[in-house]
């Protein structure tokens, strides 16, 4: 995925200089750019799974997502 990430110019590897066995990876402009097309997708995808679930399920659901995607975020 990393791969076909970078070669598509969505992303920029680096070596990490404090483990050589570590990449650093950073979103290029053009990924940038594509960020509110993605971010809308994601909105589409997320409003079809939750469709058939009550409102309160449905923000359980997202509180779940939101601190799992923090978790990533922070790794």
């Amino acid at each position: 995925m990393i791969d076909k990430l970078e070669i598509k110019s969505f992303i920029i590897r680096k070596e990490n200089n404090l483990d050589r066995r570590a990449f650093s990876l950073f979103l290029t402009d053009k990924a940038k750019k594509d960020l509110p097309i993605i971010e809308n997708y994601e909105n589409k995808v997320l409003e079809n799974i939750v469709k058939e679930l009550n409102n309160e399920d449905k923000y359980k659901f997202i509180s779940i997502l939101e601190k799992i995607r923090k978790n990533i975020s922070d790794v």
